[in-house]
């Protein structure tokens, strides 16, 4: 019953769906998440996915940044296997990542600091540069930006909460707008 009312609460907004791993990581629930509308799955790191295009789940989004040549191969190699979407928030991960998928094709969203202070690059131009950094590389497409308001999770006042998350996906929606300012499709 949750899926079924995330899905169509999804769907009356006219967004998509893609519910995070780490929730239960399960991949009997995944299933279901995608039976009951779920588009893919997000994933924290380069493991789970594994995992999960191993059960035949194919759309997944990593979250979190992957670097270094080990992760680098197992990347490219995963992407026999399904449609992966990697987070980026600085150039030289994005050189690493085209030197890696070469002859493939890797989608990639620019992961924009929203408040949290830990990963993501700076919001604004400083998101759409990195987005013309993306555009040079032929193997990489970039099809969105993302953040994680995390910094929010602890604010106990509720109006407090609300602002500091409308804050947040400000910084988020502006960093698109400037990308799609600056010519590139925004999708995600």
């Amino acid at each position: 019953a949750n899926m079924a009312h995330v899905a169509a609460a999804c769907r009356a907004q006219g967004v998509a769906w893609r519910p995070h791993f780490k929730g239960h990581k399960t991949i009997e629930i995944a299933k279901r998440q995608i039976a009951a509308g779920a588009i893919g799955l997000t994933c924290a790191k380069l493991g789970e996915a594994e995992v999960l295009a191993d059960a035949g789940i194919r759309d997944l989004l990593i979250a979190n940044q992957i670097v270094g040549p080990i992760k680098m191969r197992r990347l490219a190699a995963l992407l026999d296997r399904a449609d992966a979407i990697v987070s980026v928030d600085s150039e030289e991960n994005v050189r690493e990542l085209a030197d890696a998928v070469q002859g493939k094709s890797l989608r990639v969203v620019i992961e924009v600091n929203t408040g949290m202070n830990r990963a993501g690059v700076a919001p604004g131009a400083p998101a759409a540069a990195l987005a013309d950094v993306i555009a040079r590389y032929p193997a990489l497409h970039l099809v969105g930006a993302m953040g994680w308001e995390a910094h929010t999770t602890a604010i106990a006042d509720p109006a407090e909460k609300e602002k500091a998350v409308v804050d947040a996906i400000a910084l988020l929606t502006q960093s698109a707008d400037a990308c799609r300012k600056a010519g590139h499709d925004i999708q995600i």
